[in-house]
């Protein structure tokens, strides 16, 4: 007889990019895998913005960027500490640091 195997993604920490990633598997498997792609898919400088605005608390989910008002303070972030897609990993790994 097979037993069905199920497992849990948590993605309760703040070091977590994309605390959406979190449900049972199998059932929420292909949620996640379009959180993922979701992100992946995004131009380099949504993605920036992105990582910017959740390291530093102004983002917590993808849709957030769809948010005039957090689209623009991660903007106003990444213009103060001139922050681009080839250097935007530098300042979140700092950032990340700071949590540890």
């Amino acid at each position: 007889m097979w037993t069905k195997i199920t497992s849990v993604v948590a993605s309760d920490h703040i070091l977590n990019l994309l605390p959406e990633v979190e449900g049972a598997l199998p059932r929420d498997q292909e949620r996640l895998i379009k959180v993922v792609e979701d992100f992946l898919a995004l131009d380099p400088e949504a993605r920036c913005l992105f990582q910017v605005g959740r390291r530093t608390g102004v983002m917590s989910r993808l849709g957030h960027l769809e948010n005039p008002a957090r689209a623009a303070r991660a903007a106003a972030i990444c213009r103060d500490h001139s922050v681009t897609p080839q250097n935007v990993d530098r300042l979140t790994d700092e950032l990340m640091r700071r949590f540890i």
